[in-house]
């Protein structure tokens, strides 16, 4: 007796003992019984547990219809049986788990065959496979004859395609870089989001299986209009070509678009800083800093003639304070274009640090300046926002820069970078180092839900699954980053117990998992919104724009009627008071930062009916200069001298007293001896 077994596939035609199919694809085992003995044998039977996992197997198949066998032979199906001899038996394959084919009679050279549908679940992963053999068992001479087939294989091979967005300006064609997209799938739910497009206007996705997606736009690049319609696009069976879909988007109107560059390179330079002003100088808005794509966008501007004027370069460059006039005329459709460069330091040096991976620029990342002997010259240098930090005017020489704090959610990297500033060196030397993530832990980005800003002073509590408290007062720094390391496998969750000044409190739980042999630190991100009603105000130095902590303010109502008082700007320069009433307020600086001057003049807003957004206010303060010590002047103590009445009297009073005593717990003893 030979029982044998084979399948067929949809990428291989015809029966064998493997096959080759697609995750959620259909193929079809075969059985073959075959009488090669003698004589007859008699209540022949074969049985298949198809739900059963043997040998290296990864998945189990299912029927998906009736089994065909051979004329005479008769096929029952079990939800629950484990071999031919128990379990409840039907005609109803639906649900299936295993089945039986029997036959009263096998006669010599005769043979039973079958033939079983089934199919890959559709969860089935690149590699996988199942592994299926059957039995059976038959009386010959009154003895129980068993059998078993051969091993029958089908493999997994799922079908994968990349696709590529490509983001451009609808008019010049320009390559946009930082426009922000969801990947959805065809029902709207989020598989992908945070894509951002690169210096190539593009983003990039791999291995997507066959189906139907769309891109949705979240975030518009610096000074372009937002466009939300869905992109969508279909990865199809046994498709070859990376899909490739494309986006435009429009310039914001009546406004403009600053773009800044190194002179020689073309590099987009981040962290500059600019003043706009009407052509008298008069300034208009202040603090205005270049992104990571070296723009500053500003829009809804009255028609007439604007100037700009840099106050703070980038990190390792010269300041060009030249105005750069434009006009924003009436009727404007597109944003004006203006554009600047910027020379870099002569002499000394800029380091730039990024991400090892991805590129990043990573601020926050501490440093010693050192001589070529280990002795620190300079201590505490910090990477700004666009990840850089420079020094000029160094002696010529060899250096050394160590890291000595890594920024937040990375490893350190203690290395050495070594460079030598040389007589008469005429461009600062360019230096460049990267971290690693940290491994086993989490970073946390918290932003504006709507502009994308950074938020600082958001505070959580690490939970486990369970909502243990694990860590709390953990909070968000200047880059509105949070990063824990170090955690043990499991799951966690974040839960905001303080908002961001001026913002909503967001206390949905943010839920993430720390693999085993984790390499890289699980990256969250959390959005808030801007609080109803009230007001935000923002204090920043006039030159820099650097936020300032430590102002304090009183609210009042129009008529000088104190309503608040001792409001003080918190570490991101922000005091946030909600619910006010309708009506006309002014915010009075009572005491100036620490360094700063005080300004008095009224800060006047007004709080409007079923105001739907919190109304955001700004103030600057400038710098003290030539600021000098008041030492406060030493009194004149002196030792009191023999016949000093004023000084001396105290002590005469104090003498008395304790004469007095003692002359009083003699008499007292004596009268009880």
């Amino acid at each position: 007796m030979i029982l044998s077994k084979s399948v067929e596939g949809a990428v291989n035609t015809g029966f064998s003992d493997q096959a080759t199919i697609s995750n959620g694809e259909n193929a079809t085992w075969k059985l073959l019984l075959n009488n090669t003995l003698s004589t007859q044998v008699v209540s022949p039977v074969i049985f298949d547990d198809i739900s059963k996992l043997n040998g290296n197997s990864d998945f189990i198949t299912k029927l998906t219809g009736p089994i065909e066998v051979s004329k005479g032979a008769v096929v029952e199906y079990s939800k629950n049986a484990t071999s031919s001899n128990n379990g409840s038996w039907s005609s109803d394959w639906k649900e299936a788990k295993s089945f039986k084919i029997t036959k009263n009679v096998l006669n010599i050279g005769e043979k039973i065959e079958a033939f079983v549908p089934v199919t890959s679940p559709i969860s089935a992963k690149q590699g996988e496979l199942t592994i299926n053999t059957a039995q059976g068992e038959a009386i010959l001479n009154g003895n129980m004859l068993p059998f078993t087939s051969n091993e029958a294989q089908i493999n997994i091979v799922v079908d994968t395609n990349t696709v590529v967005l490509s983001k451009t300006d609808d008019t010049t064609k320009e390559k946009l870089q930082g426009a922000v997209f969801d990947l959805q799938d065809s029902n709207g739910k989020v598989l992908q989001s945070g894509l951002t497009t690169d210096d190539e206007g593009k983003i990039t996705v791999d291995e997507l299986v066959v189906g139907t997606y769309q891109f949705v736009e979240t975030k518009a690049p610096t000074g372009y209009e937002l466009d939300a319609t869905p992109i969508k696009f279909e990865v199809k069976k046994g498709q070859t070509e990376v899909v490739q879909v494309s986006m435009t988007n429009e310039l914001t109107k009546g406004g403009f678009v600053l773009t800044k560059t190194d002179e020689k390179t073309g590099e987009a330079l981040q962290g500059a800083v600019f003043e706009l002003q009407d052509t008298d100088g008069k300034v208009l808005q202040s603090g205005l800093t270049t992104d990571a794509s070296g723009k500053i966008a500003v829009s809804d501007l009255t028609p007439g003639n604007y100037q700009l004027v840099e106050t703070k370069a980038p990190t390792g460059y010269e300041l060009d304070s030249t105005p750069i006039k434009f006009e924003v005329k009436k009727g404007q459709t597109e944003a004006v274009q203006v554009s600047m460069t910027n020379e870099l330091t002569k002499g000394g040096f800029v380091l730039a640090k990024t991400d090892d991976k991805t590129g990043e620029a990573l601020q926050g990342a501490v440093f010693e300046l050192q001589d070529a002997e280990g002795k620190v010259i300079e201590s505490g240098l910090t990477t700004d926002i666009s990840g850089k930090l420079a020094i000029d005017q160094l002696k010529p020489g060899n250096y050394q820069l160590v890291e000595t704090k890594a920024p937040i959610g990375y490893e350190l990297d203690s290395t050495p970078i070594k460079f030598e500033v040389k007589k008469g060196q005429t461009e600062a030397v360019q230096l460049a180092m990267t971290n690693e993530l940290s491994k086993g832990g989490f970073v946390l980005t918290k932003t504006d839900n709507q502009s994308g800003e950074v938020l600082q002073g958001a505070v959580f509590e690490l939970q486990d699954a369970e909502g243990k408290v694990i860590e709390s007062g953990l909070t968000t720094d200047a880059s509105g980053e949070l990063a824990i390391d170090q955690l043990k496998p499991g799951n966690y969750q974040l839960v905001e117990t303080k908002a961001p000044t001026g913002y909503e409190l967001e206390t949905t739980p943010i839920k993430f998992e720390v693999k085993k042999g984790q390499t890289k630190a699980v990256q969250l991100a959390m959005t808030n919104e801007l609080s109803k009603g009230g007001f935000v105000l923002t204090k920043t130095d006039d030159q820099s724009g650097e936020v300032l902590q430590g102002a304090v303010f009183e609210l009042q109502d129009t008529n000088g009627k104190k309503v608040q008082r001792n409001l003080t700007t918190d570490s991101a320069g922000k005091i946030a008071v909600a619910k006010l009433k309708p009506g006309k307020y002014q915010l009075i600086e009572t005491k100036a930062p620490k360094g700063y001057e005080l300004d008095a003049t009224p800060v006047t807003f007004e709080v409007m009916g079923n105001q739907k957004e919190i109304i955001k206010v700004a103030k600057t303060n400038k710098a003290i200069t030539n600021e000098k010590e008041v030492v406060p002047p030493v009194p004149n103590k002196k030792l009191p001298s023999t016949g000093d009445e004023k000084e001396s009297m105290p002590y005469a009073g104090i003498l008395l007293s304790v004469l007095s005593f003692v002359l009083l717990w003699k008499r007292r003893v004596q009268h009880r001896q």
